[in-house]
């Protein structure tokens, strides 16, 4: 109840006259929460052998090894399925095969098929949120993804406090690091000053060594020391002394995740101060100093850092810098990085993305993975969240210089999109750029077999030897034998002869066109620019990925060029050395001013090898060349065509911007040029110049060979091409363009799971597929700055989760696939109330969990089923169809806009938002899905029809599962033996029919008192589903609907609540002893500020059956006594139900309530329709 709980007339929108979502429109019996499938109600039974709850590390293991099950099932499902498994053989698979399901894991089957101890591979994926698998390669990823999720380790990724869902705050984390510094200086009382000053440095780690056993060796294994040191007696008393502090409550694994935050502020002190993305201990990830780089080149340079600053010792710095990687960049913490990938590159975000997924999933199990293992078990996990994908994209942008470096939250949706659109380009050239360098070298050969088949058949012998010439003219004779595909292949104009009477030789002398020599040519013409096209993308690609200094002397200094020229040294002092080849490698020799002095560097290109290696000094060129037996190799200058714009030194316009290396002018020049330097095109003529056979052979293959050598992992594609699978895959890793196909982890095992896989390995290789680098579809722009108010720098982890749309993968997590949520019900029973609510992040209202203990809200983590942390002084729990004063004042322009944009001109665009479009289609949506923040933004003035139907779908989706989550918790709090529950929810039924009602639960509450005095409870309920599910109602469901508004409107006050009774002010307990010693039938409402509710007895035949009913969760019958005091007791004082009522508090804290006794007689009044309510109770509506 409200004080003005509907003020709004109706829009009558949604389910009467526009089709439901797939989702939405499963309203029958039996599958929403406001019916049940049984028409003698659902009963809420309480096991009677509940067993002790189980520690956080048993459920783990439990789960490990559910996860560990899977993958083998997996695996096997590699083996089992053919090679060409179509995606419906796939998923028959899936459907049909049982996975064992561990009795102490977080996996709840009921509901799903199998039995209690198993469950079919479809269910298990589904039930995970993971995308069902439609190829062979997809269950070897998902098994990837399966493994990984079998490593997670019990602490997590080593964040402690500061990676819960609801971090500890700015405030609380100074207060640990005072607990901390006060803890070390009673430590130290006699200790030199300067001596403490250096212990102070050390903090929380220093102290917690200090304390312990540990050498110098044991400490360089990360895993294992801080296993040690979390179970040392320091860190428990450090623990306890931090959350005594903050009054935190108190859990199996809370002294761990206190200890482990005080070494995180102590390591990194600055961020507890002022957090800044990319930025660990004053150290950034992110600078311009380390583009380029590989990673381990950053973590040496990261735990130097940390040495300099006194936080660690050399001895320490391999600890303190893996602990602080896990937790904010655990990407510099994968095993097996390919050396060419590098910092600042598109593989590097792609590489960044995949471990994102990963440690989303599996918080801690990066570290534990290799390279290839990460990017094939992300291709099974759906993708990161933009707030992680932004970020990434903005460093990239500043890295290539397509926009300055500044805070996130000050780029524009403009800038943000223009990254998106450069990033996908260049992504795009470089697959392209990968698929020339392998494209096919044509065959002149092969060509030549294939229009002879055309010719001839195929029952001929093509390559036996048994043609000779016939020609006066001895310049057209050819010596010995040949055969009819050298004949083609030659296409020379002369008459043959043979001995072989299988040889259609009349045909042979037709002269057919077999134009074998034009096609060949023309497909080497083709071949020939794909090579160019390739590599000079290589080339731009390598330029770009070197440091930033490396690409500045590129970019702006000077250039001249130079070449390796290989020359046959002749016997004796008169025969002149002869030209034989070039080498691949191009040398650049740069001059740059650079603070006014002259720098020159010389840089060698190699596209065989994928480097470009920077010389140490201009010997490489001064030396002027080497010897080798009869081979004098000599570096030459090589002049280009475009010689002149690259002799020009060319200084930046905006030196403090770094250049755009990839699709710059000069590196295209650059490209060019190495590509000229090859001198491909002249070989090529010479080989069209050759006159004989022989020679135009020779020189073909020459010329192949030459191909051949310049295409990085040449052995690779030649082992498949000739059936040497097994070795082909071992070869390739990340491609010459730094993209990682195939063949790299997945293929390789496709390959080796049976011998009939080989071959689909080889047709994924040769279809291109790559893995781990996917365009970038439109982004939110508002996305990208949601996790600002965290200060974390960690990718999209479960740090920080409910910002956004992780904190939604959340609430879906505890809401389960069926909206049961099994989750927070076993919460409850263990911990206490545990409710959905919302509190402030910042300047941000997020939703998260929460359990109420000692009259305190702590906050609760669904993933590890415990709560944590300090109190929470601000949580406001999801409180039905109730709203505050701000929400309540914005319904009124929710209606005026819905009724606007369902004229009859914007009703079709009204209907394609509501079907078609998203809420990331609105350019002020950031991430919130609240009812009340969604009634914010439908409020707005200015709304689009379309943008209305996006909005008012959410509203009524949003209210369904608001309707399922408070039945769940009516039904968690009176579950009892004797107890059923006839569930129904006034959220579900206004989110279908009154979109913008504010609750209806006075004038429920009135009709259901009377249906009850008339037995009618159970007709009362239906029809108020069938008023609001049907989808073809009649006039009658419309004047039910209106009829119970027009109730609502005379009873939704307080005072008009209790119609003619004077309310009297009691606490529960006197309702429970009221209804406990009644010899007749009772109803009492109750009312509390903003809601109403019905208890009642009800006597027949010396029979009580008592009942409690909750507009919010449905109607409770309890057989029994002992059920109904535990029930109501629970509801109304001690349950989940209770902590979302505002009752009156009496000076000694008890809450009370205002309750009347019910009289049919009192809807006979003349503000009430009597009949109506009559007729709204008691007559069943058709169906």
């Amino acid at each position: 109840m409200s004080s003005s709980l509907s003020v709004q007339p109706r829009p009558s929108v949604i389910d009467h006259s526009i089709a439901s979502t797939p989702a939405q429109s499963q309203a029958t019996p039996g599958n929403t929460l406001s019916i049940h499938s049984d028409p003698a109600s659902t009963p809420a039974r309480r096991s009677s052998d509940e067993s002790q709850p189980l520690s956080p590390q048993a459920r783990a293991q439990a789960n490990a090894q559910n996860w560990k099950n899977l993958a083998h099932q997996l695996t096997e499902a590699t083996k089992s399925l053919g090679e060409d498994a179509t995606p419906a053989a796939v998923l028959s698979h899936l459907k049909t095969t049982q996975t064992v399901i561990d009795p102490h894991s977080a996996f709840h089957p009921s509901g799903m098929p199998g039995s209690e101890s198993a469950a079919s591979l479809e269910s298990f994926i589904k039930h995970h949120d993971l995308p069902i698998p439609e190829t062979r390669a997809d269950l070897v990823h998902l098994a990837d993804a399966a493994n990984a999720r079998a490593l997670e380790p019990p602490l997590g990724d080593l964040g402690g406090g500061l990676s819960w869902p609801l971090p500890l705050t700015q405030e609380q984390r100074r207060k640990i690091r005072v607990i901390v510094e006060s803890s070390i200086l009673r430590s130290n009382i006699r200790t030199e000053p300067s001596l403490v000053r250096a212990e102070l440095a050390k903090a929380a780690l220093g102290a917690l060594i200090k304390a312990s056993a540990l050498s110098d060796v044991e400490l360089q294994d990360p895993a294992r020391a801080l296993d040690t040191l979390l179970k040392s007696p320091m860190a428990q008393k450090i623990g306890q002394g931090i959350q005594d502090g903050l009054n935190g409550i108190d859990t199996p694994t809370s002294i761990s995740d206190y200890v482990l935050a005080a070494l995180h502020i102590g390591l990194d002190r600055e961020s507890v101060v002022l957090p800044v993305r990319n930025s660990i201990a004053g150290f950034d990830l992110s600078h311009q100093d380390y583009w380029g780089l590989p990673p381990s080149a950053i973590v040496e340079r990261l735990s130097k850092h940390l040495v300099t600053k006194g936080r660690a010792t050399p001895a320490t710095a391999k600890l303190a810098t893996h602990l602080l990687l896990s937790r904010t960049a655990p990407q510099f913490l994968v095993k097996d990085i390919p050396d060419t990938l590098v910092n600042g590159s598109q593989a590097w975000v792609s590489f960044c993305l995949a471990v994102a997924k990963v440690e989303a999933s599996a918080p801690g199990t990066a570290s534990q993975m290799s390279y290839g293992q990460v990017m094939s078990a992300a291709q099974a996990l759906n993708g990161p969240a933009e707030h992680a994908i932004t970020p990434l994209l903005l460093d990239w942008g500043v890295s290539n210089g397509l926009v300055e470096k500044k805070d996130d939250a000050l780029y524009t949706p403009e800038e943000v999109d223009s990254i998106r659109t450069a990033f996908n380009e260049q992504l795009s050239a470089r697959i392209k750029a990968s698929q020339s360098l392998t494209a096919e070298i044509p065959s002149r050969k092969a060509i030549a077999l294939e229009k002879l088949k055309e010719h001839f058949g195929e029952r001929t012998d093509f390559e036996s030897k048994s043609l000779s010439t016939v020609s006066d003219d001895k310049a057209k004779q050819l010596d010995g034998k040949h055969s009819m595909l050298d004949m083609a292949m030659m296409g020379i104009n002369v008459n043959w002869k043979t001995d072989d009477p299988g040889l259609p030789i009349h045909a042979i002398n037709q002269q057919p066109r077999l134009n074998v020599n034009g096609i060949f040519l023309g497909q080497y013409e083709s071949a020939i620019e794909s090579l160019k096209d390739g590599i000079e993308t290589q080339v731009k690609h390598m330029i770009s990925e070197l440091p930033l200094e490396d690409r500045k002397n590129l970019e702006f200094g000077k250039i001249e060029l130079f070449q390796y020229n290989q020359y046959k040294i002749g016997r004796g002092f008169i025969n002149p050395a002869t030209f034989q080849s070039k080498l691949n490698e191009l040398l650049v020799r740069t001059e740059r001013q650079v603070d006014g002095k002259t720098e020159v560097n010389v840089y060698e290109i190699d596209v065989r090898n994928k480097r470009i290696v920077k010389r140490q000094s201009e010997a490489a060129i001064t030396r002027g060349g080497w010897r080798d037996a009869n081979i004098s190799t000599k570096v030459e200058k090589f002049t280009p065509e475009h010689k002149d714009r690259l002799e020009r030194e060319q200084p930046p316009e905006d030196p403090s911007r770094p250049p755009s290396s990839f699709t710059s002018t000069r590196t295209h020049d650059l490209a060019g040029a190495f590509f000229e330097h090859l001198g491909i095109r002249n070989q090529w003529q010479q080989a069209r110049g050759s006159t004989t056979f022989d020679q135009q052979k020779e020189s073909n293959e020459r010329l192949r060979q030459f191909f051949l050598n310049l295409i990085p992992l040449r052995s690779a594609i030649v082992n498949f091409r000739d059936g040497d699978y097994e070795a082909g895959l071992l070869d390739l890793g990340l491609d010459a363009l730094g993209l990682l196909t195939m063949g790299y982890g997945a293929a390789a095992k496709l390959a080796k799971v049976a011998s009939s896989s080989a071959s689909t390995a080889v047709k994924a290789l040769q279809a291109g597929r790559v893995i781990g680098s996917s365009l970038i579809s439109s982004l939110n722009p508002l996305s990208g700055v949601r996790g600002a108010a965290t200060g974390g720098a960690k990718l999209a982890t479960r740090g920080a989760k409910f910002l956004g749309d992780s904190g939604q993968v959340l609430i879906n997590k505890v809401r389960g696939a069926s909206g049961s949520y099994d989750l927070l019900k076993a919460a409850n029973k263990q911990y206490g109330p545990t409710l959905i609510g919302s509190y402030k992040v910042g300047e941000q209202s997020v939703e998260g969990f929460a359990v109420l203990k000692n009259d305190q809200w702590f906050s609760y983590d669904p993933v590890r089923n415990l709560p944590y942390g300090p109190p929470i002084e601000d949580f406001s729990p999801l409180r039905g169809s109730l709203f505050d004063s701000v929400a309540d004042m914005h319904l009124t322009s929710v209606g005026t806009n819905i009724a606007k944009a369902r004229t009859s001109n914007a009703l079709p665009k009204f209907n394609q938002g509501y079907r078609s479009g998203a809420l990331d289609d609105l350019s002020d949506y950031a991430g919130e899905r609240s009812f009340e923040a969604l009634v914010a933004l439908a409020a707005k003035p200015g709304r689009t029809p379309e943008e209305m139907g996006i909005l008012a779908r959410e509203l009524k989706t949003r209210r369904i599962e608001d309707g399922e989550y408070f039945t769940a918790l009516l039904a968690s709090d009176v579950g009892n033996p004797g107890v059923s529950i006839n569930r129904f929810a006034q959220s579900d039924y206004l989110g279908r029919v009154d979109l913008t009602s504010k609750g209806d639960c006075a004038g429920l509450s009135n009709a259901m008192a009377l249906a009850l005095h008339r037995g009618d409870e159970k007709i009362f309920l239906d029809n108020l589903r069938k008023a609001s599910t049907t989808k073809s109602p009649s006039s009658l469901h419309d004047k039910f609907n209106r009829d119970i508004k027009t109730l609502q409107y005379a009873v939704n006050t307080k005072d008009t609540f209790h119609i003619n009774a004077a309310p009297s002010l009691i606490n529960h307990q006197s309702i429970i002893d009221d209804l406990s010693k009644s010899t007749a039938s009772k109803y009492l409402r109750i009312s509390t500020e903003d809601h109403a509710m019905l208890a009642g007895v009800r006597v027949k035949d010396g029979q009580k059956e008592w009942f409690f009913f909750e507009p919010n969760g449905g109607l409770v019958s309890f057989d029994n006594v002992e059920s109904m005091r535990e029930g109501i007791e629970k509801i109304l004082s001690s349950g989940g139900v209770s902590a979302t009522l505002k009752p009156k508090v009496s000076p000694a804290g008890k809450k009370e309530f205002h309750v009347s006794a019910f009289h049919p007689d009192d809807i006979v009044t003349d503000k009430v329709d009597s009949f109506a309510v009559s007729i709204m109770v008691s007559t069943p509506l058709p169906s």
